[in-house]
C-alpha cells in the first residue's frame, strides 16, 4: 500500500502533468530526449566479437626462431592469426589493417619484428604481432629476409617487380628493373648460407637468378618438364627443387644440382589434383623434404628420389585441398604446419607422419540463419568450407556433416527442426540436425545448372520451392514431399525465393525468366502463375511481420538500393539517405522484432547500416563491423539474423566469420526502441494500457513500465510525458523520493 503522503504527491503529479501533456500534445511539436543513459544502444562499450567459425583458407606460415610457442599464420579473409601456445590455437592480430596476407615472416635475429603482406602492402610488427605499421604501400608478397642481416629483405608485388629493403623497411628499391620481369611472382627462395643469391619464379613460366644480392640477374631459366611450376626452395647445400604440375594438373616436382643448369625429374604423378603447391626443407636435415599438393602431404627423408603420403584429404576428393604453404619449427624439426586452402592449419609433432587440426583462419560466410524454436542454435553456410553449427549462441561453432563445398542458402523446418535443408553444392537434407546428409536431387536438373536458394512452406512444411541458375537458365522447382521428387514450375534463372508467412500461396522471387520481365516477382497461387513487379535486379527481400503489405528489397547494380513498398509490392520508393554508394548491393535486411520500424541492412563492403523509422533515413552502426564482405554474388543474400538472448544480438556473416554484437534493450521509456524518447512512445503507451492491437512484445511492455512496478498504466504516462519535459526526471521523482 501506498503510504498516504505519498498518494497526495502522486495526485499532484498527475494533475501537474496531465496540463502538460494537454499543451505538450496540442502545439504538434515532438520534443524528443535522445541522450539516453549507458544501457541505450549507442553504448561505448559495445564491440563485434567472433568465436569463429574457424578452418578457412591459411596461406602462409612462420614459427618465431626463439620460441616455438610463437606460431603466425597469413589467412585469406582474417589477416594475421597468433598462437602463443604452440600453434593450439589463434587470435586474429590484424583486424582493420589488412585482411588478406600471402606470406608472413620473422626476423631471424630479433623476434619480435614480424612481416605480413599481400600483393598490394606490407606491414611491420615490432611487438610480436601486436600492433602494425605499413612500410610497403605497393608491395609484400613472398617475404625473404636475409639470415645474417635481416634489415636485408626481398617483397615481391603485383606490378613483376621484385623490391629490396636494406634497412629493415625504412625505405626501397626496385630490385629487378634491369631484367624486366614479365608475369605474377609466385615465389621467391634465397641461400641460406649465401644469401647473395636469390631465385625468382614466374608463374606459369621462368625462374630468374641473382648471385650479387640483386645487382644483375641471370637469363630467364626455363625448366622443360614442367608446364606450370609454382613453388621454389633451396637446402644448406644448394640443392635446388621446384614443384608445380606437368599438364594441366598432375603433380611434378624437379631438382637441380647445379644452380638450375640442369635438371632431373624425382616425383611425378598422374592423379588429379595433384599439382606441387608447396615444398620446404628440414633445416637440420637436408634429405627431408615435405611436399604439398592439391590433396594430400608427401614427406620424403632421401632428398626427394621417394616419397610417401602422410596426409590425404580422404574425406571428400571432389574439392581440392590445397596445401598453400609448409613450414617447420626450427627449434623442433619434428613440428611441422600446413596451411590448406580448405580447412585451415594442420599441425603435426612427429615428424609430419599424423597430423591434428589448429584453430586457425576464418571460412568466408555465405549463409546464415537460427533455429526457428531455439535461437540459441545457429548455423552458418561457408564459400567452400561447408557448414557449422553453434549451440550457444555463436560462442563455440561445430563442424556438421557437411565438410567441404559451397553453401547458399540454409533452411530449417520451423515444426521439425532436426529437419534441415541446403543448398549450394547440390540440394541436400538432413533428419538429425545436420549429422548426416542425403542429396534430394530427384527430377532436377543440375548437371548444368547450380541451386541457388531453396524456401519452405511455414503452413504446410513438406512444401519446397528451389531456384537454379546455370548454362541452360536455370528454373523454379516444387516438392509436395520433402524434397523426395521435384516438378518444374517454370524456366528462368531464380536465385532466391521468399514465402509470405501470413498468406503461404504468395511467394516473392528474383526470376530472370522466358515469359515476362526479369526482376522482382510474385505469385498469388504457389508458384503456378507469375508476374513482375519491380524489374531490378534484386538481391533480398523481407516482410514486415506486423504487416505483410510492407515490403524491403535490396538491390545490386542500381543507385536505388532499398526499395520500400507499403501495398505488397504494387508501387515503390527509394530509402537511400544515408546510404554511401555501394559497389556492391544490399545482401541482408532484418526487421528488428521489438519493433519494425527499426531495420539493419548489411552491404557487400561499407558494413551495417540501421534505421529507426522504416528506412527513411540509415546511420552506420557504431562500432563498425570489423570485417565485410569481399564481393557480392547472387547466392549472398541471408548473412545477418536478429536473435534475442536476454540482450539482442545481431549476427553478421562476412569473409571472415561470423561476428556478433549485443544490442542493449533501451532506456525505460523508449518504447519504440528507437533510441529516443517522445510523443510516439507516450501514444504506444496509451494503446497498450486500452488493449488496443497490435499486442505489445515483451520488450515493450518492460519499456512502457516506466516506474518500474509491474504494470502499465496512468502513472507511466506521467513518468515519459515528465521525462521528454524535463531530462533529468526518473523515477524516483515519480514516487518522491530523492
Amino acid at each position: 500500500m501506498i503510504p498516504k503522503e505519498k498518494k497526495i504527491r502522486i495526485n499532484i503529479k498527475v494533475k501537474f502533468t496531465m496540463v502538460s501533456m494537454n499543451i505538450f500534445l496540442s502545439i504538434a511539436t515532438i520534443i524528443t530526449y535522445s541522450n539516453l543513459e549507458s544501457s541505450s544502444l549507442a553504448s561505448q562499450d559495445q564491440q563485434w566479437i567472433s568465436h569463429g567459425p574457424y578452418g578457412g583458407e591459411v596461406l602462409s606460415v612462420a614459427v618465431d626462431p626463439v620460441s616455438s610457442d610463437r606460431v603466425y599464420a597469413g589467412t585469406a579473409y582474417g589477416g594475421v592469426f597468433k598462437s602463443i601456445e604452440g600453434g593450439l590455437r589463434g587470435i586474429p592480430v590484424t583486424i582493420g589493417q589488412i585482411e588478406c596476407v600471402t606470406s608472413v615472416a620473422v626476423d631471424p635475429l630479433e623476434p619480435r619484428n614480424v612481416y605480413a603482406g599481400n600483393w598490394q602492402e606490407l606491414y611491420k610488427s615490432s611487438d610480436y604481432g601486436e600492433t602494425w605499421t605499413k612500410i610497403n604501400d605497393k608491395v609484400g608478397n613472398s617475404i625473404i629476409i636475409n639470415p645474417l642481416d635481416p634489415d636485408i629483405i626481398y617483397v615481391a608485388g603485383s606490378n613483376d617487380v621484385v623490391y629490396k629493403t636494406i634497412n629493415g623497411g625504412q625505405s626501397w628499391e626496385a630490385a629487378t628493373d634491369s631484367i624486366g620481369l614479365f608475369g605474377l611472382i609466385r615465389d621467391m627462395a634465397m641461400d641460406p648460407t649465401g644469401p647473395d643469391v636469390v631465385y625468382v619464379l614466374i608463374e606459369g613460366g621462368p625462374i630468374f637468378k641473382t648471385i650479387d644480392a640483386g645487382s644483375t640477374w641471370s637469363d630467364a631459366i626455363y625448366i622443360p618438364q614442367l608446364y606450370w611450376p609454382k613453388t621454389i626452395d633451396l637446402n644448406h647445400t644448394g640443392t635446388l627443387y621446384v614443384g608445380g604440375c606437368v599438364g594441366m594438373a598432375e603433380g611434378l616436382i624437379v631438382r637441380s644440382t647445379d644452380g638450375g643448369v640442369s635438371w632431373a625429374t624425382i616425383y611425378s604423378s598422374q592423379i588429379l589434383n595433384s599439382s606441387i603447391e608447396s615444398i620446404c626443407i628440414d633445416p637440420s636435415d637436408s634429405d627431408i623434404l615435405f611436399a604439398g599438393t592439391g590433396r594430400e602431404i608427401l614427406r620424403s627423408s632421401d632428398t626427394g628420389w621417394t616419397w610417401e603420403e602422410v596426409y590425404v584429404n580422404s574425406e571428400d576428393l571432389e574439392y581440392t585441398n590445397d596445401v598453400n604453404s609448409l613450414c617447420i619449427d626450427p627449434l623442433n624439426p619434428s613440428t611441422v604446419y600446413a596451411g590448406l586452402h580448405t580447412g585451415g592449419l594442420l599441425k603435426s609433432v612427429d615428424g609430419g607422419f599424423t597430423w591434428s587440426k589448429v584453430e586457425m583462419g576464418y571460412p568466408m560466410i555465405t549463409a546464415l540463419t537460427k533455429d526457428p524454436q531455439d535461437e540459441t542454435i545457429l548455423y552458418a553456410g561457408s564459400k567452400r568450407e561447408g557448414l557449422f553449427r553453434s549451440l550457444d549462441g555463436g560462442e563455440i561453432w561445430l563442424e556438421t556433416g557437411l565438410k567441404r563445398g559451397w553453401i547458399s542458402s540454409i533452411e530449417i523446418d520451423p515444426l521439425r527442426t532436426n529437419i534441415i535443408y541446403m543448398t549450394g553444392s547440390g540440394v541436400q537434407k538432413s533428419i538429425d540436425h545436420g549429422h548426416s546428409w542425403t542429396e534430394i536431387d530427384s527430377g532436377l536438373s543440375l548437371a548444368w545448372e547450380a541451386p541457388y536458394s531453396i524456401a519452405i512452406n511455414p503452413d504446410s512444411t513438406n512444401v519446397l520451392y528451389l531456384g537454379t541458375g546455370g548454362t541452360e537458365g536455370g528454373a523454379l522447382y516444387k516438392s509436395t514431399n520433402g524434397g523426395e521428387s521435384w516438378d518444374e514450375l517454370l524456366r528462368g534463372l531464380v536465385t532466391w525465393i521468399t514465402v509470405d508467412s501470413t498468406n503461404t500461396a504468395v511467394i516473392y522471387a528474383y526470376i530472370q525468366p522466358h515469359t515476362f520481365t526479369p526482376g522482382l516477382a510474385k505469385t498469388y497461387d504457389s508458384g503456378l502463375n507469375w508476374g513482375c513487379i519491380l524489374p531490378e535486379l534484386i538481391t533480398t527481400l523481407t516482410i514486415n511481420p506486423a504487416n505483410s503489405s510492407i515490403l524491403y528489397v535490396g538491390s545490386t547494380g542500381s543507385a536505388k538500393h532499398i526499395l520500400k513498398s507499403d501495398n505488397a509490392g504494387s508501387t515503390w520508393s527509394s530509402i537511400n539517405e544515408g546510404l554511401p554508394s555501394l559497389t556492391d548491393g544490399i545482401l541482408s535486411i532484418r526487421i528488428d522484432p521489438s519493433n519494425p520500424d527499426i531495420l539493419y541492412t548489411q552491404t557487400g563492403r561499407q558494413g551495417i547500416f540501421k534505421s529507426t523509422n522504416g528506412g527513411a533515413k540509415w546511420t552506420e552502426m557504431d562500432p563498425q563491423l570489423p570485417f565485410k564482405q569481399a564481393d557480392h554474388s547472387y547466392q549472398l543474400d541471408h548473412t545477418m539474423v536478429l536473435v534475442r538472448e536476454g540482450n539482442y544480438l545481431l549476427h553478421a556473416g562476412t569473409q571472415a566469420g561470423v561476428w556478433s554484437l549485443t544490442l542493449p534493450p533501451g532506456a525505460k521509456g523508449d518504447v519504440n526502441r528507437d533510441d529516443n524518447v517522445d510523443v510516439l512512445d507516450v501514444l504506444r503507451v496509451v494503446h497498450i494500457i486500452l488493449k488496443l492491437p497490435p499486442s505489445p512484445t515483451e520488450y515493450e511492455l518492460w519499456a512502457s513500465d516506466f516506474n518500474s512496478d509491474g504494470e502499465v498504466n496512468i502513472l507511466d504516462v506521467v513518468g515519459i510525458v515528465n521525462k521528454i519535459l524535463n531530462p533529468a526526471f526518473s523515477t524516483n521523482h515519480i514516487l518522491g523520493e530523492k
